[in-house]
Parts: structure tokens; C-alpha cells; sequence
């Protein structure tokens, strides 16, 4: 006190850069943990996200596996009564009557009907959430879905015109279509001229029917081929988001 010294002593140099570096060691720790502690929130959010878009696109592809069933069995059979129609035409005896034949070339002038929902699956790729999945295989399954699906609108489209603009419509210009096919529900309405099988066989020979006929028959050959391959590819996207969900 005589000498005025009241202050703390100070510390040597070598213990004060010892508080120091620890300090900063502290510091650095904490900051870790903090990271730490950050990214495993993010990653267990992910995760929620991740569980919930697998959730939303097995629920989705579920019922288009059903509904794709349904179209396709809906097809089959349309298909098979245009196949039975050309060898009753072709057999050259009247196997079966005329509102029979009717009825078959009927199949000819059906669309076809497919409606997937695909709502997960558009609202992961615009929001980013598709890139959780991280399955390149996966990744390839559904653009092969997709892009039948943009083929079978393509091949609606085609029979849409055809219906309109196409060949149907051609024949349609010369020949109520009524006389050529009627479906169950019409049938029993009396036609405005009687037809004998050998008129029918001459009506359905003509270049136009021929035409109109054979190209409804090529394009549902053709559906039915990217039904199939929606549902090959279907089946893979479920078995694969099945095995994501376990994980």
C-alpha cells in the first residue's frame, strides 16, 4: 500500500495465452455442438419429409396399379371383340347375326380411359423434396412411367382425331356409323334399312372401313403395349418404396 500497488497482480504471459487458446477452445466446442445439434434436426426433418413423400407415393401408385388394372382389362377385352369381329367378317359364312356384328365393330370406336394421379410425384419434383429419395433406380422407374403415359396420351390423341378429323370421320361422311356398329344400348332401335349379312360384309369391306377399322385396331394394340409397360413399371416403383419404407 506504501508503494500505491492496490491492483491484482498480473498474470505471467504464458498463463494468459493458456486462458486464451482455452477459451477458444470453448468457443470452437460450442459452436461444433451447435452445428451438431443443427444438422441432426435437419436430418431428422429430411427424414420426416422423406417417410411422408414414400407414405404419399405408395398411396398414389396403389391405386394406379388398380386403376390401371381396370383400363387394361377394359382394353383386353375391346381388343379381343375387334380381333373376333375380323374373323367373323373374314370366315365368309354368317357365323353370327348381324346386330352380333354390330355390337362387336362397336369395340372399334370406344376410347380408352387412364387417369393416374400423380400428385406426390409432380409436387416432390417442383418443390425439390423428389432429390430425399436419392434412388437413381427408382429415378429411372418413374420417367419410364411418365413417358408412357405421355405415349398413351399421344395414341388418345391419335384416336380423338381419327374419331374427328381421321378416318372415322371419312367414313362417317359417307355411312351412318349406326349401320356399321351399335353398342347394347341401341341395339333393339329398328335401323332405317334392313341388313342382310352379305350387305353388312359389303358396307364393313369398303376402303373407308377398312381404314377405320383397322386403325382403331392398331392403336389399341398399341395401348395395351404401354399399359403393360406401366404396369411393369409400376410394379418395380412399389416394390422399391415398399423397401424404402422399411429401412
Amino acid at each position: 500500500m506504501e508503494q500505491n500497488k492496490t491492483g491484482k497482480p498480473a498474470l505471467p504471459a504464458g498463463r494468459y495465452f493458456k486462458y486464451a487458446i482455452g477459451e477458444i477452445i470453448l468457443v470452437v466446442i460450442g459452436i461444433l455442438i451447435a452445428l451438431s445439434i443443427n444438422n441432426w434436426n435437419e436430418s431428422r426433418t429430411q427424414n420426416v419429409v422423406k417417410q411422408e413423400l414414400i407414405a404419399s407415393l405408395i398411396e398414389d401408385f396403389e391405386y394406379n396399379k388398380d386403376a390401371l388394372k381396370v383400363s387394361r382389362n377394359y382394353a383386353d377385352s375391346l381388343f379381343t371383340n375387334m380381333n373376333t369381329f375380323q374373323e367373323l367378317i373374314q370366315s365368309g359364312t354368317p357365323l353370327v347375326s348381324v346386330d352380333s356384328l354390330r355390337q362387336l365393330a362397336h369395340s372399334h370406336f370406344r376410347g380408352a380411359i387412364y387417369d393416374p394421379n400423380l400428385t406426390a410425384y409432380e409436387e416432390a419434383k417442383s418443390t425439390g423434396n423428389f432429390s430425399l429419395l436419392n434412388n437413381k433406380t427408382l429415378s429411372e422407374l418413374f420417367t419410364v412411367f411418365i413417358r408412357n403415359f405421355e405415349n398413351y396420351e399421344d395414341l388418345n390423341d391419335e384416336g380423338r382425331y381419327s374419331y374427328f378429323n381421321g378416318s372415322s370421320w371419312e367414313l362417317r361422311k359417307t355411312i351412318n356409323l349406326s349401320l356399321i356398329s351399335a353398342d347394347q344400348s341401341t341395339i333393339d332401335s329398328p335401323l332405317t334399312q334392313t341388313l342382310s349379312y352379305q350387305d353388312y360384309k359389303t358396307m364393313v369391306s369398303t376402303s373407308l372401313a377398312k381404314a377405320a377399322l383397322q386403325n382403331s385396331s392398331t392403336l389399341y394394340s398399341n395401348i395395351i403395349r404401354v399399359y403393360g409397360n406401366m404396369d411393369n413399371a409400376t410394379t418395380k416403383i412399389l416394390e422399391l418404396l415398399y423397401e424404402m419404407k422399411e429401412e
